[in-house]
């Protein structure tokens, strides 16, 4: 497949390298729209190349020599209103008519504007422009691109940047870097997250119709923050209009595993999601002095009706003192929902103790399941172990809205923002596992109404008369979860020039007016999880042939109904300011010294409080198919308070300085560098701790230490200072050509969770977590080349290699706590290593065949190789014949969320004059490691891999009666299975992990403008 791929860009490459399209260009007359004569002296003038000429005598111009494209036009004179012509389509060999009119202003002032807060627009001209135009090597994706690829949110639009795509559908990761080498941004501001284990902003909670543009900078240079390693994502908000609009837009979607679910979809009923979200404040945690109630155990209903619709005005005003004030307020709103059917979520490892020593059996929790009898290896009797092959079901029911505001002002020289955006969102899930695999994978002949049978309490075989009724049972996992999400920025900025004049250095440098822009923000982001409710049981038949389900008890007789009530709370509060000194060269060619200064203080409080029963909750005397939900839910309670659980405060400090400057060498070579000067303070403090628990501390060895007494190992504090260095260089050996290399110094930070020196459980009887209090932060040394050529405007040919190389990269590995308890903790791996390379096509084909006239095309192709040195502590547990055929000679592996390709293909067609416009998007990601292999008790659990998957888009949009349009989308057409396999050379296998279909979606959707 990829050498398909690379057949079709390199054609398209030699397609847009041989096509020199014919240019065109633009006339017309200008007139005064009051008097209807025609005005001489006009200012005509193209935005995105800056090509200008003024209207003659009889108010005529002519722009000539101009590249097939899309443009905007600026009408400009003394004592007339400026007008703004978007959308000029200029064909080959053609020219574009445009006359206009110009009204007259009663008192001639200099032309003043209030500044858009968007930064390049919503046009893939202008965000090309500004990638061409950037210090450092950057990709895009508009409002506009978005729309056409349906995608909902900003996670989803990282998906169409070239090198970028999305791990658990909500964390970026650029060029095979996780979250942790990626900085997340909001108008340039950075981001807290109310994540309970990552420091990475969840981007699914920005919805595309706030977004103007996500633009992604995979250069670090001074004037970026020093973490920005894989690349810096910052959202653009949409910004305040240059003229009076009002939109709104509504819509609907059919989602066939939805329908398919029908009354059947899986619900929480003890949520209840009001049109603005449950009140999580309502689902407070009782007393354990007296007996709870409450809903447990999953139920069906009909699915939720889907909808979303939005609402957006802006305006901007003109007053006689010279004052501009400008405004935008929207506000979105969206009910959705998800159903997940016949997922798969299994467990698997090498028994060396099984009849197929090196193949994978099912993973086997509570003894010993195979044992020697007759000379062959079978199921051992009298032990009672649980298998998890799970059949999944879900369903989910999601609620989003939020507001977006701003208001600008400027005068001469100087402007104000102010911004304010808000996102809520709400999920309620119900989750069913079911595993009755596991009982048929030892006794394929087992017969539930037959206790004689293989597997059974009376069971014939390996060995008569045994009992297996509770040798890996049907087994029942239900879950209830609902999760509130908010996140919200409040942001002033100011951008100011000072018209000092122009100061000499001599004949060397001539300085211009200096300009200054800061930042003042204050952003927040929760996240509270209350009363998730967890019920575990098993089914078995006894010797009588009665039927019943259980509890499981955990050690002291804790039974796995469990209730846990989580809330994470961040702040940011962030200033910012960049001064920059630009000037002329000695050559008359521009640069600029730039120096600025940045401080971000993060606060993050983290509370989890669990409770679980010892209580004898008795069996329920039913079949399978019956549920227990019901009945215990109407059972009163007595819960406990678990005494393990983790509650602490977390604080993150970065300041910096930067100094760095652009010198033009010739008119075809600039050369950008600088350094930054970075401080990061990370420390987290625990609380709440039961004075008597007994917490595993690895400064103790993995010993259990009591908290009392020992609270210092428990907190944790680091400090470090960072000079960061960069340097880029700017080569054009033609007007359509720039080549850019560039090198770079980052860094990479632990989080507040891989910190923390104590036992974590996300749930009682989960796996544990311990943080590691030694950790260090990553160093990175980045290298960059890239070539891009722009025939036109909005024609592109890019090719890109990168690599980065990576000291003491941070990954997980899992540790044995004395006896037999396995739990996961971070470390740090000598060394990493990412290598790739981009290619990137985008393409006008009517540029150069004019029956091709509205066709666009574009593709781009990411190749990553990836590997970190795991030598020591994650191979030492393994044996000589796994290391040789798992690992590469010098004991490297690839890293973990690296996929070795990512690709997009996109064609949209547009006929203007009919208002239509079709286009399809189709993207695939290629494999990539989630979790690397490990040995307990000589038992091999293999590696994990993420496997490729695609997915196919289609848009269609038809404006009617001027100011309306009609859209319809498709999404996921090819409806692939998104699947984890376990997948390992020594075994020469590969088994399915986990397994799922989202299914095809279908939206439409009205929208009108005034």
């Amino acid at each position: 497949m990829i050498r398909k791929t690379w057949l079709v860009l390199c054609s398209l490459v030699c397609v847009v390298m041989a096509a020199q399209g014919q240019q065109g260009g633009i006339r017309g007359n200008v007139g005064d729209l009051d008097f209807e004569v025609p005005l001489t002296g006009v200012k005509v003038r193209i935005s995105e190349t800056g090509q200008e000429v003024e209207s003659g005598e009889g108010g005529g111009y002519f722009l000539e020599a101009v590249d097939p494209g899309s443009y905007t036009l600026l009408f400009s004179k003394a004592g007339y209103t400026r007008l703004t012509r978007p959308g000029v389509v200029v064909s080959p060999g053609q020219l574009a008519e445009i006359d206009v009119s110009l009204a007259g202003e009663y008192e001639e002032m200099d032309e003043l504007v209030v500044r858009d807060i968007q930064l390049g627009g919503a046009s893939e001209i202008g965000l090309l422009n500004l990638r061409m135009e950037s210090s450092a090597m950057m990709d895009s994706i508009g409002a506009d691109l978005m729309s056409r690829a349906a995608v909902s949110d900003a996670a989803q639009a990282l998906t169409l940047v070239p090198g970028t795509t999305i791990q658990d559908g909500k964390y970026a990761v650029v060029r095979g870097l996780p979250d942790r080498y990626v900085n997340s941004q909001m108008n340039s501001v950075r981001l807290p997250t109310a994540d309970p284990d990552k420091r990475a902003v969840q981007l699914d909670q920005f919805p595309s119709v706030m977004i103007e543009s996500v633009q992604v900078s995979k250069t670090f240079m001074p004037d970026q923050q020093g973490d920005a390693s894989g690349g810096a994502v910052n959202i653009v908000l949409k910004g305040i209009p240059d003229e009076a609009v009002l939109k709104f837009s509504v819509g609907t979607k059919y989602k066939t595993t939805v329908a398919d679910a029908g009354k059947n979809f899986l619900v929480d009923a003890g949520v209840d999601m009001s049109p603005l979200g449950h009140d999580a404040g309502d689902m407070a945690a009782a007393s354990v002095s007296s007996p709870w109630a409450g809903r447990f155990g999953v139920s069906r209903d009909r699915a939720p009706t889907m909808v979303d619709w939005s609402i957006t005005a802006g305006d901007k005003i003109e007053f006689d003192s010279g004052v501009k004030l400008g405004f935008v307020g929207s506000f979105f709103y969206k009910r959705d929902a998800s159903y997940v059917e016949g997922g798969v979520d299994d467990k698997y490892w090498i028994d060396q103790d099984s009849p197929t020593p090196n193949k994978l059996t099912p993973y086997t929790s509570g003894g010993s399941a195979w044992r020697s009898y007759s000379g062959q290896q079978v199921p051992s009797w009298g032990e009672e172990i649980n298998t998890s092959l799970y059949d999944v079901t879900k369903g989910t029911e999601e609620l989003q809205w939020g507001t977006l505001g701003a208001v600008g002002a400027e005068i001469e020289n100087h402007s104000l923002t102010l911004l304010y955006s808000y996102n809520f969102s709400a999920e309620s899930t119900a989750r069913l596992a079911e595993d009755t695999r596991g009982k048929y994978y030892f006794f394929p002949d087992y017969n539930p109404a037959d206790p004689t049978s293989q597997g059974g309490a009376d069971s014939r075989w390996p060995r008569a008369g045994r009992d297996y009724s509770l040798y890996a049972p049907f087994r029942r996992s239900e879950s209830l979860e609902y999760v509130e999400r908010e996140a919200d920025s409040l942001q002033l900025r100011g951008d100011h020039t000072f018209p000092v004049g122009d100061k000499s250095l001599g004949s060397v440098i001539t300085f211009k007016d200096p300009e200054l822009d800061w930042t003042v923000a204050r952003s927040g982001s929760k996240m509270d999880t209350p009363d998730r409710r967890t019920m575990d049981t098993y089914w078995y038949v006894n010797e009588d042939g009665q039927a019943q389900h259980s509890f499981y008890e955990d050690d002291g007789g804790i039974t796995l109904l469990l209730r846990k009530w989580r809330e994470v709370d961040e702040t940011s509060s962030q200033y910012f300011t960049n001064l920059k000194l630009p000037f002329a060269a000695w050559n008359d060619e521009e640069g600029y010294l730039k120096f600025g200064v940045f401080d971000d203080r993060v606060d993050r409080s983290y509370d989890e409080d669990s409770f679980y029963t010892t209580q004898n909750l008795g069996n329920y005397v039913a079949d399978w198919n019956a549920y227990w939900g019901d009945t215990i839910s109407s059972q009163p309670i007595r819960m406990q308070d678990y005494p393990l659980d983790v509650s602490y405060d977390g604080e993150q400090n970065i300041s910096a300085w930067y100094y760095m400057a652009e010198l033009p060498l010739a008119s075809f070579l600039k050369l950008t560098g600088g350094a930054r000067m970075e401080k990061t303070e990370i420390a987290t403090s625990m609380r709440d701790v039961d004075a008597k628990t007994q917490l595993y501390i690895p400064s103790n060895n993995y010993g259990e230490l009591n908290f009392q007494g020992n609270e210092h190992l428990a907190n944790v504090s680091l400090q470090q200072d960072d000079v960061l260095p960069a340097l880029g260089l700017e080569f054009t050996p033609h007007e359509k050509v720039i080549i850019r290399a560039s090198y770079a110094e980052t860094v990479a930070r632990m989080t507040f969770k891989e910190l923390t020196p104590i036992q974590q459980v996300d749930n009682v009887g989960d796996d544990i977590f311990i943080g590691n209090p030694a950790l260090r932060m990553s160093s990175l040394k980045n290298y960059d080349l890239r070539f891009d050529y722009n025939p036109y405007p909005g024609g592109l040919v890019s090719f890109s290699w990168f690599m980065k190389q990576i000291d003491d990269p941070i990954d997980y590995r899992q540790v044995l706590l004395g006896g037999s308890t396995l739990a996961t903790t971070a470390d740090n791996y000598n060394d990493g290593l990412i290598n790739g390379y981009e290619v990137e096509i985008r393409q006008s084909l009517g540029a150069w065949w004019r029956p091709l006239e509205g066709l666009d095309i574009g593709g781009n192709l990411t190749l990553i190789e990836s590997e970190i040195d795991a030598s020591g502590a994650e191979t030492d547990s393994l044996s000589d014949a796994i290391i040789a055929a798992e690992y590469n000679s010098d004991l490297t592996r690839d890293m973990m969320g690296a996929p070795e390709y990512l690709y997009n293909l996109n064609a949209s067609y547009a006929v203007p004059k009919l208002g239509t416009e079709v286009s399809l998007f189709y993207t695939v990601k290629g494999d990539a490691l989630k979790a690397a292999g490990t040995q307990e008790d000589g038992n091999y659990i293999p590696n994990v891999y993420e496997t490729e998957y695609a997915t196919l888009n289609l848009s269609l949009s038809q404006k009617f009666a001027d100011r309306w349009k009609f859209g319809f989308k498709a999404k996921n057409l090819l409806n692939p299975e998104v699947e984890t396999v376990y997948r390992s050379n020594y075994t020469g296998e590969e088994v399915v992990k986990t397994s799922y279909r989202k299914g095809i979606e279908f939206s439409v959707g009205l929208s009108g403008t005034w």
